[in-house]
């Protein structure tokens, strides 16, 4: 309670009043007492950097010149709002800097876009790699989500028998008509599913080729590629 209304609190009860009304009065004043004690708990409560005019309000008990409170070992600086900047403490006072370059920032939601900080306190957005999958279909082109022609995409197969043992069957999937890039996909077969990554060259056309034999002779599969599927095919190697 400051001096001024500790004055006049003591003015009111020295004039002549029932015992009543002076109870009414200390009951008064110590509920205010309370709720400005506990507003002044609240406020104390700003980090460094936070706007201030009286050093109540800052964690750290110093509201500087700058109208900004100060901060410590122990006391922290506010975040900047900007995700590409942050603060630090420098001799009691909170010091904005940019963050390093390539540090994520806020999303645009493109799927197409990186989302990065440029190091000189700016989120930038620059395109991902052309042919990157952004949807069944779908595949970045120079920072947008294009719709890949399906009328001009194929997807197939081919298959290998390498050395004297006929049931070690490899397998290539090869597809036309896609943009250039990874396209991820799947190959079934009654042996279960495996993923794959067609890499798609400037003509449009890319395959896939096993490493190892996973595929049996007389087996039907299928592969998907972009959610395109191919016809379910026999092996025949």
């Amino acid at each position: 309670m400051d001096s001024e209304r500790f004055d006049r609190l003591i003015r009111v009860f020295g004039q002549p009043r029932s015992r009543r009304q002076t109870l009414r009065g200390l009951a008064g004043a110590a509920v205010g007492a309370l709720v400005l004690g506990a507003r002044e708990a609240a406020a104390g409560s700003r980090l460094g950097g936070a706007v201030c005019n009286k050093p109540t309000q800052c964690a750290s008990g110093t509201c500087l010149t700058s109208g900004k409170c100060s901060c410590s070992a122990s006391v922290g600086c506010t975040k900047p709002a900007n995700r590409c900047k942050h603060a630090t403490c420098t001799a009691g006072r909170c010091v904005s800097a940019n963050t390093a370059k390539g540090t994520a920032c806020p999303d645009d939601g493109n799927p197409c876009t990186k989302n990065l900080c440029d190091g000189s306190g700016h989120c930038t957005h620059p395109a991902k790699a052309n042919g990157i999958t952004c949807g069944a279909g779908q595949s970045c082109q120079e920072g947008s989500c294009e719709t890949d022609n399906p009328e001009t995409r194929t997807v197939a197969f081919s298959f290998g028998s390498p050395g004297m043992d006929p049931t070690a069957c490899y397998v290539k999937v090869y597809v036309t008509g896609f943009t250039p890039g990874p396209h991820v996909g799947t190959l079934d077969s009654n042996a279960g599913q495996v993923a794959i990554t067609v890499e798609v060259g400037a003509d449009g056309t890319g395959d896939w080729k096993s490493a190892s034999p996973i595929v049996q002779v007389g087996e039907g599969v299928t592969a998907t590629v972009d959610g395109l599927a191919s016809a379910k095919t026999l092996v025949t190697c």
